[in-house]
């Protein structure tokens, strides 16, 4: 039985149930706040099962083990990705938490390769940590070249990067030219760049106070939303349109992208501000907004969130654009799982102290124990 169907039945079961029933320990509600629809899913499913088990009365001991059986069919699938994702040694060990983040976008087995995809394009660390404003430069060249061979004058550490990315590009556009007879490495390349270049703009802002407007425009591509929302259309889209291509490259009519990683930026501000600032990094939107109104943090942090919850009051535009539901219900979740990392503190950065890792290991690592079956 497909967990979908199983979690439908589970969730009609406890709604039905009129005898209290506890919340399970060691597992929080996923959703923030009372908002079902910011759900991470992957999260929503486990509280679900955990909490179905605990009902006094209406629990169907063959539903609940067939909902127990496929999320761990699935977390096996996890783990087999999770050991062939590991690539840039020198990052941050945060391994474990970018694939977390890659399961909220999409979670189901027949897009295995997606996690396994924006796992080896993560470069962050690269940019933020180990690279000087002339490297950062070289290395944007080189992703523009699309070229092997200009990784030579490149640093050790870059060359990895570059190898990993361009072999993983190549493979998606490989991918897609056998499914659907589309050349899309240009479209995957462009979207790089356009990453590395929006990050070399940033580094113009440790001088130069912006505006939030400006800072927003920028910042959601440099936190790699052009890059995962173009991976996440060619690898989920099951028939892309050359319409739909067109738009994804389209920047400025392209809402659902935007919006989404929009949200991804503005959670992770909201949660990172002080940190980032300690260490010397530019102005977040907490920062730009302070300086272009003349408000306090904490004016300045209540117009943020109220700025992701009017991105998120453009959903119902996303049911009606161009754009592949898959690929709709993918960009909607990347933000879910954001809010879902930063929603009580920085989830990535810091995540050995944080909720991420709890969860991480109960979507992960931890089984759900089963039933014999003399006991169903």
């Amino acid at each position: 039985m497909k967990l979908h169907f199983t979690l439908l039945k589970v969730r009609g079961s406890l709604k039905k149930s009129k005898s209290s029933h506890r919340t399970p320990q060691g597992i929080g509600n996923p959703c923030l706040g009372d908002s079902i629809a910011l759900a991470m899913k992957r999260l929503e499913a486990r509280w679900y099962i955990d909490t179905y088990e605990m009902m006094e009365d209406g629990m169907e001991p063959l539903l609940l083990e067939s909902a127990k059986l496929d999320f761990n069919m699935v977390k096996a699938d996890f783990q087999e990705d999770l050991n062939t994702s590991q690539v840039l040694k020198f990052s941050r060990d945060r391994w474990v938490e970018t694939f977390f983040w890659a399961v909220g976008c999409t979670f189901e087995p027949k897009f295995g390769n997606y996690g396994r995809h924006l796992t080896k394009l993560c470069c962050h660390d690269m940019y933020d940590i180990y690279s000087s404003p002339g490297e950062v430069k070289m290395f944007t060249e080189a992703i523009e070249r699309w070229d092997i061979n200009t990784v030579e004058d490149l640093p050790y550490y870059m060359k990895v990067c570059f190898m990993a990315m361009f072999n993983t590009q190549n493979e998606i556009a490989y991918d897609v030219l056998k499914k659907h007879g589309f050349h899309a490495i240009s479209y995957l390349k462009t979207s790089m760049a356009d990453y590395c270049k929006s990050v070399m703009e940033e580094a113009k802002w440790y001088k130069y106070k912006t505006t939030l407007e400006e800072y927003i425009s920028n910042a959601w591509m440099s936190v790699s939303g052009c890059i995962i929302s173009s991976v996440a259309f060619f690898v989920l889209t099951k028939e892309p349109t050359k319409e739909a291509f067109e738009c994804i490259m389209d920047y400025n009519s392209s809402e659902i992208r935007r919006s989404a990683f929009t949200v991804m930026r503005l959670a992770n501000d909201l949660a990172t501000s002080s940190d980032e600032l300690k260490r010397g990094d530019i102005p977040t939107a907490i920062q730009c907004y302070m300086h272009e109104s003349g408000v306090s943090e904490s004016d300045a942090r209540e117009h943020i969130k109220h700025l992701i919850s009017e991105t998120w009051m453009n959903n119902d535009k996303f049911s009606r654009s161009l754009f592949p539901e898959s690929f709709i219900d993918s960009m909607q979740s990347i933000a879910r799982a954001s809010q879902c990392i930063y929603q009580f503190g920085d989830g990535y950065g810091v995540a050995a102290e944080s909720l991420t890792k709890g969860n991480a290991m109960l979507m992960f690592f931890q089984p759900i124990p089963v039933a014999c079956d003399e006991d169903i």
